[in-house]
């Protein structure tokens, strides 16, 4: 059947062929001589060898020979062609008459000569453009011209050259005459757009900016850097600008190179070519200054650092929206250029930027001088501490209010670190993610773009991980001295205070009943005191979420060892129906500070809390035996004991032989 389908097509083509050789029509006839070879040529691959098989190829040389009595006129129609006029296209047609007819090397030279012409009268064009965009281009007050134009022409003249480099390549596959036709092409490209790089050059001013940057580099590190080294915001705009510029040259220096290695090696010779060199320079000049405008920008950022608003009430330093713009930016450029290397040194300047000035700067911001935000609504002032009396009409206290009575002589010095401290949490944070994103799209970037190259991360001198840890656990370190210096200090005694004087859970029947109704003086507690607290309130509103919500889970923790330990401490003796209170309380508590949080779960933090209840709650005492491995992983068997002495209605010989069998089973299963 396939046979029978090829057979067809190729007499379908034929008949064509000779009707188009009969009229006169070239185009047709070679696109009925190209179809036939596609049918012979499918033929070979499939290794078919019947008569048909033979038969068609005999036909095709026949329609060949054909061919060939014409070659001499498509030759004369491409040389006219040539000698009309610009019309590249028309010339590429006939081109390609003169390939499918067999007459290539005939046509070359004509073929060669008109393209080489045309594309040189472009690329003139193309400079003198630009140098007539010099004189008229207007001049900055600091002798700067807009360079635009240079970018955009270079970028021109190599997709013009590589358009007509892809159009010859569909035309013929043979390389020396592809050889002989682009040669001319690329020469003429590389000439012209090396002058304009030249020019380019000395308009950016480009060795005066290299020997600043070498210079800035040479400095002894020891001596510091002050801020009134800090760089004008014109000059790093200048560096900025150029390295742009800069980067996306390299880009389409070496995007134009790679192809014309993949579409005739032999273009440049032997020797590197002039592109080569010029990337080469090119890359050095690029990484000089790329490390200049990334540690002065990363300098200049923490030396005029302020408070930056990042939501309603929520404050970061500006210094992290600075950095993590320029260090983004910086590793886009170094990535536009493709070179291993290259991106290596520069994720190398990145890291030392952020180690060495970057993370300083973010540790420092509790001691640093800041002009602190004002609220336009109120002054409030910080709460120091909370009365036992306190209702639950308790005024929150926001964190712009906070910021405005940092600034109000009447307000001490322990509410200004408060909130340098709430900067500094979110800020770190930030720093965090900011930093663990950058590492990821420089890992995403080397796989994906140099997938036989070592990893870029992990060819670090620092690996970019510490970082983010360093930032983590300042947040953890920050977040732990604010609940030390405003939450721990009062609500331990508190609760201490509360289990001792105000709490029993041996209980009756009508006790159990209002407190069902009225809530335990633990719930009230939790109510007025962790749920009502201005501290948490206001830490809820000035905080990112995520540290917040880390913050809220530190505090649960602790809160939950000092319900424990209070337990314990006083020997709170239970009936059943205060154990059931006692549970009825736990449940409660987590219930009211997961309302605090919205994507972390605390229960965790309740677990040994949940067994002590579930202990105190047994039926008898031997019942603890049926729990053995869950309750003897959190506790000990002397704890164990502890707790079921805590029920006033379990004997003591009960309890004994209790513990024995749990003993014997934990020993059975060891």
């Amino acid at each position: 059947m396939a046979t029978t389908t090829s057979m067809s097509g190729f007499e379908e083509n034929m008949t064509a062929f000779y009707m188009a050789f009969a009229e006169d029509k070239l185009e047709a006839m070679c696109q009925s001589l190209s179809n036939m070879r596609l049918v012979v040529q499918n033929d070979h691959a499939e290794q078919q060898t019947d008569d048909e098989t033979a038969v068609r190829a005999e036909l095709l040389r026949a329609c060949e020979m054909k061919a060939e009595s014409v070659q001499d006129k498509v030759v004369a129609q491409l040389k006219a062609a040539c000698a009309s006029g610009d019309d590249i296209d028309h010339a590429l047609t006939c081109f390609y008459l003169c390939v499918e007819l067999g007459a290539a090397s005939q046509a070359v030279g004509s073929f060669t000569g008109c393209l080489s012409r045309i594309f040189k009268t472009q690329s003139r064009a193309v400079f003198d453009r630009v140098c007539a965009f010099k004189t008229t281009a207007p001049v900055n007050e600091h002798g700067y011209i807009e360079r635009n134009f240079y970018v955009e022409a270079m970028s021109e003249l190599m997709t013009g050259a590589t358009d007509l480099m892809n159009a010859v390549a569909d035309v013929t596959t043979d390389p020396l005459v592809v050889q002989k036709v682009l040669s001319p092409i690329h020469e003429t490209c590389t000439e012209v757009v090396m002058e304009i790089v030249h020019m380019y050059a000395e308009d950016a001013r480009m060795m005066a900016w290299e020997r600043r940057a070498m210079d800035q580099a040479r400095r002894d590190p020891s001596s510091g850097t002050s801020e009134s080294d800090v760089e004008s915001d014109e000059s790093l705009q200048m560096v900025d600008l150029f390295l742009d510029e800069l980067s996306f040259i390299i880009r389409i220096l070496m995007s134009y190179s790679a192809f014309v290695q993949s579409i005739a090696k032999d273009l440049d010779g032997q020797q590197p070519s002039a592109f080569a060199v010029k990337i080469q320079e090119f890359n050095g000049v690029y990484l000089v200054l790329e490390r200049f405008y990334v540690f002065q920008s990363v300098h200049k950022a923490t030396a005029i650092a302020e408070v930056q608003e990042l939501e309603p009430n929520v404050y970061v330093s500006s210094i992290v929206e600075d950095v993590s713009f320029v260090l983004n930016k910086a590793f886009f450029r170094a990535s536009q250029c493709m070179n291993y290397h290259t991106s290596l040194s520069i994720v190398i300047a990145i890291v030392d930027a952020l180690d060495s000035q970057y993370l300083p700067s973010i540790i420092n911001l509790p001691s640093r001088a800041f002009v602190l935000p004002q609220s336009a609504a109120q002054t409030a002032a910080k709460p120091t501490s909370l009365s036992d009396d306190e209702s639950s009409g308790s005024q929150d206290v926001s964190f712009s209010d906070m910021l405005l009575a940092a600034v109000d002589d009447d307000l001490t010095r322990a509410a200004k670190d408060d909130a340098k401290l709430i900067m500094a949490i979110n800020s770190s944070f930030m720093s965090g993610e900011f930093v663990e994103s950058l590492a990821s799209k420089i890992d995403e970037y080397s796989s994906t773009t140099f997938p036989h190259e070592a990893p870029i991360n992990e060819c670090l001198p620092k690996p970019i991980s510490e970082l983010t840890d360093a930032f983590r656990s300042i947040v953890e370190h920050e977040i732990q001295n604010m609940l030390s210096q405003n939450i721990r200090m009062r609500m331990e005694p508190l609760i201490n205070r509360t289990f001792l004087e105000r709490i029993d859970y041996v209980l009756t029947s009508a006790q159990y009943d209002a407190f069902g109704l009225h809530g335990s003086p633990l719930n009230k507690l939790i109510q007025l005191d962790v749920m009502q607290n201005p501290v948490l309130r206001r830490y809820e509103q000035a905080l990112i979420t995520s540290p917040f919500e880390a913050l809220i889970s530190s505090f649960v923790e602790d809160l939950t060892k000092w319900i424990e330990a209070a337990l314990v401490r006083f020997r709170k003796t239970c009936n059943d129906l205060g154990a059931l209170q006692l549970e009825r309380e736990v449940t409660d508590t987590l219930q009211r500070v997961s309302e605090f949080v919205k994507e972390t779960s605390l229960r965790a933090a309740f677990t040994r809390l949940f067994q002590i209840v579930l202990i105190l709650n047994l039926m008898q005492p031997m019942d603890i035996v049926d729990y053995g491995e869950s309750i003897t992983n959190e506790f000990t068997t002397r704890e164990i004991e502890t707790f079921l002495r805590m029920r006033v209605d379990f004997k003591p010989d009960d309890i004994q032989r209790a513990i024995r069998k749990l003993e014997e089973a934990g020993a059975r299963c060891q």
